[in-house]
């Protein structure tokens, strides 16, 4: 675990995600943050970059989770009913992206290259 609820509530700031479900989310960021960065994450860098990229990344699942009621409806009309659909899975692959780069663009772990090229 890189982040715990008491971190997420008192230091990231996070109010979305309810205690009970917090494991859940939190696997599920974490499962993701490690495949941006490669499996870099380690015991000695769960930095606070690295806890608050699982905290936002938590947040946006459980606010897709509870948005499924209205998945995909970008915009409804009343009169000769009419329902447009967007693509919400594509809209979120971009906001977990989005936010693990705002947390760790300068810590190195986002590095696609070979670190030891030069060995």
């Amino acid at each position: 675990m890189y982040a715990d609820h008491s971190y997420y509530k008192e230091k990231y700031g996070g109010i979305t995600v309810p205690e009970e479900r917090w494991n859940y989310y939190e696997a599920k960021a974490a499962a993701y943050v490690d495949a941006m960065t490669f499996g870099r994450i380690t015991e000695g860098n769960i930095t606070d970059e690295v806890k608050n990229a699982v905290c936002d990344v938590s947040e946006r699942f459980c606010k897709a989770d509870k948005s499924k009621a209205e998945q995909g409806i970008t915009s409804e009309r009343v009169g000769d009913y009419s329902v447009s659909y967007g693509n919400t899975s594509e809209a979120l692959k971009n906001e977990l992206k989005s936010a693990v780069r705002f947390w760790l663009i300068n810590t190195g772990l986002l590095y696609k290259g070979d670190e030891n090229a030069d060995e």
